[in-house]
C-alpha cells in the first residue's frame, strides 16, 4: 500500500460499488472497509462521508480478500 484517496459519498454508494470503482473488482471490499472500520457495518453509505481509499497495486489485493461481504 502506498497512501489514501479520500472519497466523499454521494446517495447510493455502497462498498461493493466503491470497490469496483477504485480496484474494478466489486469483490475487493475489505481493502475498503479495513481502511475505514468506523463505517465497516454499513451496507449503504450516508451522502457526506469522507472516506479513505487505499492505493494499492493489484498484486496487493489478496484472493482471501475477495469473500463474502459482512452485512450478508
Amino acid at each position: 500500500m502506498s497512501g489514501f484517496l479520500t472519497h466523499r459519498t454521494k446517495a447510493g454508494d455502497r462498498w461493493d460499488l466503491l470497490a469496483h470503482e477504485y480496484y474494478g473488482d466489486a469483490f475487493a471490499v475489505d481493502v475498503l472497509l479495513e481502511a475505514n472500520p468506523g463505517h465497516a457495518g454499513l451496507a449503504a453509505l450516508p451522502s457526506g462521508l469522507a472516506l479513505r481509499v487505499p492505493l494499492v497495486e493489484a498484486r496487493d489485493v489478496k484472493p482471501e480478500q475477495r469473500g463474502a461481504t459482512p452485512w450478508r
